[in-house]
């Protein structure tokens, strides 16, 4: 059996947090050159459509984000709250301590000005 798609678990900040949380899990494929090559993409197709190459980037980045978790005895989650706030991929291990990673494809740093912490509560970096 091949595995093409993995789920990652949404992320909650508390083992009792009152955060609502988007409940479908978040699918990612195991190797988005795979998808590439289901749309008949090349590099000059992934060029002219920057959006599509964008999504198997990011795919890629949790693929290798889950891969180094994985060597850490930690996982790979997704977090989408009700506010429409998102993180990309949260990187926890074991012992509780995690990490939060935005993923983009872009030419400028654009992400950071529009960076909001997940909770009222969170420090700002």
């Amino acid at each position: 059996m091949i595995f093409v798609i993995e789920e990652a678990e949404n992320w909650s900040p508390s083992l009792r947090s009152k955060a609502l949380l988007r409940a479908a899990k978040t699918r990612y494929f195991t190797d988005p050159s795979i998808a590439a090559a289901a749309f008949g993409a090349g590099p000059q197709e992934l060029i002219d459509d920057l959006p599509t190459t964008g999504f198997l980037f990011e795919n890629m980045a949790v693929r290798d984000l889950r891969i180094y978790a994985d060597a850490l005895d930690g996982k790979v989650y997704h977090y989408l709250d009700r506010n429409g706030r998102e993180v990309d991929a949260i990187i926890r291990l074991r012992n509780g301590r995690y990490g939060l990673v935005e993923i983009k494809l872009a030419a400028t740093c654009e992400v950071w000005t529009k960076a909001q912490p997940i909770s009222p509560n969170s420090p700002r970096l």
